[in-house]
């Protein structure tokens, strides 16, 4: 069944064109002259008398999503227009009313009204006289409106005038180059007067405080009415004009910048905050400089970042940072650069982050150094201080060696017996500079804190290798030996404890934590008894629990705990067994035991204990024996069965003879024995006690109800033909045939009153309802209502039908739009109809109303033949006007201005759909723009999806559902266009959206380098060169094309004379996005050797139209040498395979030889673009199986790398790329 939301609805209420105006005692000065607001659009009248509602009219609430104006023009030449406000209620934040002094919307706002702040009398004060009022509401919550009096005036009474000035005016600069960018904020007051039709501020830069016509306008915040005392808040955001003059200026913060709003005091609208315009500079320095690890060894690889910022007030074109290596912390020529990471433009008081990757250099002596961190290192910006861009580091370069040691050692628990286990974990800290081939750690039970060969090894846990200032977890769970003494023992935590690793310290292995070891003991006690209930005949049941304690060190086995009745606290042998629950119980924990207790039939009726007895067969051997008792007190009573009735329900409506009545009711055994049978009996009788001239309805047996138990019963006895109207009662009756002793007869009868009146029907129609309204003809709105039958007897029928009608009265011309058939329907019973009402094609625009009429045929014979009719009003629009996407398949519309909607047009749109409609630009060069009006889908089931293109294939620009508003939609592809799809499911409809079609003009993409790489940076004419860079979009458009060029150069900067590489192509990058470009080429063997820069140019072939031109270009310094080297590649008799390769930054490159080569140890090394090496390590080679190794590539930064493997008659380099 399909679901319709009404409050939800697009349009939830019409437009009531004409107020119905009945009854005879009324004024006659009510049937003067009335006016409405239209729901949408606008009209005119003429009047000088009359009365002015909201399109809700007299009596109901305004419309939804309402946005329509009515201009009022006096009907007397040279009048003035004058609405006084008697009534108004309009939804504050959301809804509200605008006033115009003059002929429609674009005349000046008087102000903007709502609840909180009602207009009151309104004058006209143009010379036209009239005045126009508007309308705007959402999608929720609609008010009364308003009510308003129109007179006509000669003479409008003095206005009071505000007063607007601006208070707390701050810029977020107090200097600022030319171009740069201010943001501001200021709150503007009306001081005075009345309220202000808006307030507005605008800003003005100026040589002085005052603001006159040389003053440049930067901006402006609008503002709406503002009340009087009242204050509302402005931001702006604006630049200062490229080219202003360096030196003092100021910003002038004006209220009412266009002169809109009269005021008593035009002279204090100005504030000036002073600021300065100051050179353009650029400071690059370094922060937050660190390195790890900071003692290594020569040949190591070290991590290092830092941020760059730039303490200038101007954009840096460049923010590479390069990293030395230095005996001081002073940069000059012979400090060695390790590596670089490039950085593009920096704009002023930014900072970027910058890290890199590198080996130590080999043969590096032991002692103190510095790693330097240079900004600009190639010193490619101009900067107002060359001496602060470099930050020092200090490390140590030490022997290389490993250490391992123990570190955060934990033991739980410190005190226990043998045979239990422990649990223990410890931190193994490798704090040498070179990997440990493996980090086993042993754990020992020992008699001091010295590891010497008497100690026992309770555990081990194998470590593989450890790198350089790495560390690992271990943990166990170790068992202390059976028969270990009781007595004091420490538990040893041992790096390395087979010494498989060499170690610049042996002496710093072993930590020790300390440990008891106690007697076992067990002790076990009875704590929290219970027995529910403690009252209970011979024979009945009690429930029991407890908590059973182990108050020792070691686990009892088992762990029982025995019931007993006894006549005192004590246990002896006269005590009956009960009952027994069994288990075992660790050291030091507590278990929680159930039971249910029946006491022996026969037992004399008393006082009596329950006695819970812990280790109730003497099984554990306890250090304590006499806590072993609990108790209960239990009271044996005789037998008792008491039946009563309770909770009775009988349906209040009035009931005919004959007819059934709905009842319930609770029968419960309030005794302590079991009742045999609990049956009930309802009864008609003339007063509430139980007689022999009581009329017998209906009996349910029931079965065996236990003590203190109870059952409900739901029943429907029914009326007896022929009963007298009049009042009765309904007797409940506890076992009616006294088939059952009871301890008390008297209370088994309960009653509640009834209403038996002669039988009758009456149809009528609650709730009616309509969603999809406003409506155009042709398209459908959906109706629901509830048929009621308020009488007493069943109707054989229950059919509603539908008209549409000019009137709330049901007559002959009125258009049935739809029937829905209903069958009997039962006395005090509804039914729901729905069905979907096409309005007819041709209908007029104007208000009608939908009646909901039940029994439409007279098939039906009531009691009140008037009340069938309910109704609805309904506004019908004009023809429909717009673009509507299809219910399935595609469609295409080229336009620059329409407004589209979802399949049902001004309704709520169908099930099932599934369609898209392609919005191209009619403009050449044109890009669609969306503006969303409103929205409201079923949530998670129902969806819109925009794509950025001619059909679904497109980018996905956004999915969205529910009330989720979607933003303003721009198209960024060349074709300029955008397709939105409409999906629904099988059920719940909604009144879907609509949005509004524009032309906009493309925004353009900027691509600039973002890492750049080439390896290696030495070589010969003739050789070959890695290339890689990457490249992005900055820009907020699309760019169609994003290759690169590769050209070499004897400088920095590109003209006709350089060399081009090559190419690498690439495919349209949208904004925002990058990628990554590689390239291998070969330097011509006819370059002169010496000193080279690559320049790696985006959009070489400026293909690509760009916000910014001039940032397309980045250089790496490259040297050409004169001698080409043969290849010599051998591989000893292995293939070699490297992968994956490109491989992503983190993951693992895998290594493998394979083949019948020599048996040999060979070595891998990782080179950067540098020629640095970051990465080393061993591998052994075997014949006739796959030698497998993997580099890892954490903390390496993204670029072109050489991995060497080198050994016996095996020299092999391969290019790698990190991504």
């Amino acid at each position: 069944m399909k679901h319709i939301y009404p409050a939800a609805s697009r349009f939830i209420t019409g437009v009531i064109i004409l107020l119905i105006l009945v009854g005879v005692t009324r004024p006659q000065s009510l049937y003067a002259q009335t006016y409405l607001l239209p729901y949408s659009g606008s009209t005119n009248i003429t009047a000088c008398s009359g009365t002015l509602y909201d399109n809700g009219g007299a009596n109901g609430p305004y419309s939804a999503y309402a946005n329509g104006s009515t201009t009022i023009t006096p009907a007397i030449a040279g009048n003035k227009i004058k609405l006084q406000f008697t009534s108004f209620a309009v939804e504050n934040g959301f809804d509200a009313v605008y006033i115009y002094d003059g002929a429609g919307v674009n005349a000046p706002l008087i102000g903007v009204f709502s609840s909180s702040n009602p207009p009151g009398t309104v004058y006209g004060t143009s010379t036209s006289g009239a005045l126009t009022v508007r309308l705007t509401s959402d999608g929720t919550i609609e008010l009364n409106g308003f009510v308003a009096s129109i007179e006509c005036v000669t003479t409008v009474p003095p206005q009071v005038l505000p007063d607007l000035t601006v208070q707390g005016a701050w810029l977020s600069v107090q200097s600022v180059v030319a171009g740069g960018s201010l943001s501001s904020t200021c709150s503007i007051y009306n001081l005075s007067g009345s309220m202000a039709s808006s307030s507005s501020v605008g800003y003005y830069l100026s040589t002085d405080a005052v603001l006159s016509a040389a003053d440049q306008l930067l901006g402006n915040s609008q503002g709406f009415s503002l009340a009087v005392g009242q204050s509302s808040y402005r931001y702006g955001n604006f630049t200062v004009p490229p080219g202003t003059a360096p030196g003092n200026y100021y910003v002038l913060f004006a209220a009412d910048y266009l002169n809109q709003v009269s005021e008593s005091n035009e002279n204090n609208n100005v504030v000036a905050v002073n600021i300065t315009v100051t050179p353009p500079s650029i400071d690059l320095t370094i922060q937050q400089a660190g390195v790890t690890p900071l003692n290594t060894a020569a040949g190591n690889p070290i991590s290092m970042s830092c941020y760059i910022l730039n303490q200038g007030n101007a954009t840096a074109n460049s923010s590479s940072v390069g990293f030395y290596f230095s005996t001081n912390a002073t940069l000059d020529a012979s400090d060695q650069l390790l590596t670089s990471q490039y950085g593009s433009q920096l704009s002023a008081h930014y900072s970027e982050y910058r890290s890199g990757t590198a080996a130590i250099p080999l043969g590096v002596a032991p002692g103190t150094y510095y790693i330097l961190f240079v900004a600009d290192y190639q010193n490619q910006v101009n900067e107002t201080n060359e001496n602060n861009n470099v930050s020092a580091v200090s490390i140590t370069i030490s022997p290389p060696g490993t250490d391992l040691i123990i570190q955060h050692e934990q033991l739980y628990p410190s005190s226990t017996v043998a045979g239990n286990s422990l649990q223990v974990n410890a931190t193994i800290v490798n704090q040498g500079n070179m990997t440990a081939n493996s980090s086993t750690v042993g754990f020992y039970l020992s008699t001091n804190t010295v590891l010497d060969a008497g100690d026992v090894l309770l555990s081990t846990v194998m470590g593989g290798s450890l790198g350089a200032n790495q560390t690992n977890y271990r943990s166990a769970y170790p068992v202390v030996p059976v028969g270990t003494a009781p007595g004091s023992y420490y538990v040893l935590f041992v790096a390395d404890p087979q010494d498989a690793v060499v170690e610049t310290n042996e002496t710093n292995n072993v930590r020790s934590l300390f440990l008891t070891v106690q007697a076992p003991t067990m002790d076990l006690s009875i704590q929290s008894v219970y027995l529910s209930p403690v009252s209970v005949a011979a024979g009945g049941a009690t429930a029991a629990s407890c908590y059973l304690y182990n108050q020792g060190n070691a686990t009892a086995t088992p762990a029982t705990v025995g019931y007993y009745l006894s006549t005192n606290a004590v246990l002896d042998a006269s005590d009956v067994l009960l009952g027994s629950t069994n288990g075992s119980l660790s050291g030091g924990n507590s278990s929680s035991r159930y039971i249910n207790l029946t006491v022996p039939a026969g037992t004399a009726i008393g006082s009596y204990y329950v006695l819970f007895v812990a280790d109730y067969l003497n099984q554990v051997v306890e250090t304590n024996e006499n806590n072993n008792l609990s108790f209960a007190t239990l009271q044996v009573v005789p037998p008792v069965i008491d039946l009563t009735i309770s909770q009775i329900y009988v349906s209040t409506a009035p009931m005919a003879p004959g007819s059934a009545i709905a009842t319930s009711c609770y029968i419960n055994n309030i005794g302590n024995a079991p009742a045999a049978s609990s049956t009930v009996g309802y009864y008609l009788s003339t007063n509430s006690v139980l007689d022999a001239g009581d009329v017998l309805m209906l009996t349910t047996p029931g079965g065996t109800l236990g003590a203190n138990q109870s059952f409900a019963r739901y029943d429907n006895p029914v009326i007896p033909a022929g009963t007298t109207p009049g009042s009765y009662f309904i007797l409940f009756v506890a076992d009616p045939q006294n088939v059952v002793a009871e301890t008390n007869e008297n209370n088994n009868v309960a009653s509640q009153q009834v209403n038996v009146v002669a039988p009758g029907i009456d149809l009528l129609i609650q709730q009616p309802m309509l969603s999809g309204g406003p409506v155009t003809p042709g398209f459908s709105v959906s109706a629901g209502c509830a048929v009621h039958n308020a009488g007493n007897t069943t109707a054989p029928s229950s059919s509603v039908d539908y008209y549409l009608s000019t009137n709330q009265v049901w007559d002959a011309s009125d258009v049935l739009l739809s029937s829905t058939t209903g069958f009997a329907l039962s006395a005090g019973q509804s039914s729901f109809r729905s069905t979907n009402l096409v309005i007819p094609t041709g209908t007029t625009a104007g208000t009608y109303y939908v009646l909901f009429v039940a029994d439409p045929q007279n098939v039906v014979a009531e009691t009140n033949e008037n009340n069938n009719v309910n109704w609805q009003s309904l506004t019908v629009l004009g023809p429909f006007a717009g673009t509507l996407v299809p219910f399935t398949g595609t469609a295409t519309v080229t336009t620059c201005s329409t407004t589209i909607y979802d399949n049902g047009g001004y309704n709520n749109y169908a099930d099932n759909s599934s369609g898209s409609l392609t919005i191209r630009p009619a403009t050449p060069g044109g890009m669609i723009q969306l503006v969303f009006n409103s929205f409201l889908l079923e949530s998670g089931f129902d969806y819109v999806r925009i794509y950025d293109g001619v059909n679904t294939n497109a980018p996905l620009l956004g999915t969205y559902t529910g009330n989720q508003l979607p933003p303003l939609t721009l198209a960024t592809n060349v074709d300029g266009a955008l397709t939105v799809e409409f999906t629904s499911d099988g059920s719940v409809v909604a009144p879907g959206f609509d949005a509004t079609v524009t032309c906009g003009v493309a925004p353009q993409s900027d691509l600039v380098l973002t890492q750049i790489g080439a390896s290696p940076s030495t070589l010969a004419a003739g050789g070959n060169l890695s290339l890689s860079a990457g490249v992005a979009n900055h820009g907020a458009g699309p760019a169609a094309s994003s290759a690169v060029g590769y050209y070499l150069s004897t400088n920095r900067v590109l003209d006709a004379s350089d060399r081009l590489l090559g190419t690498s192509a690439g495919a349209a990058l949208g904004a925002g996005l990058s990628a990554n470009r590689q390239l291998v080429t070969v330097v011509p063997g006819n370059v002169t050797p010496g000193a080279y820069y690559v320049l790696f140019v985006a959009d070489p072939l400026n293909v690509v139209s760009e916000s910014d031109e001039t940032n397309n270009m980045a250089a790496l310094a490259v040297t050409v040498s004169s001698v080409l080297l043969a290849n010599r590649e051998q591989t000893a008799g292995y293939t070699v395979a490297v992968a994956p390769n490109p491989v992503a930054m983190g993951n693992g490159l895998r290594v493998e030889l394979s083949g019948a080569g020599a048996p040999c140890a060979a070595t891998m090394d990782l080179y950067n673009a540098l020629g640095q090496r970051v990465r080393s390590q061993p591998l052994q080679l075997s014949a006739g199986r796959a030698n497998r190794a993997e580099v890892a590539t954490q903390g390496l930064a993204s670029g072109v790398y050489s991995l060497r493997i080198t050994g016996p008659n095996l020299s092999v380099t391969r290019r790698v790329v990190i991504e």
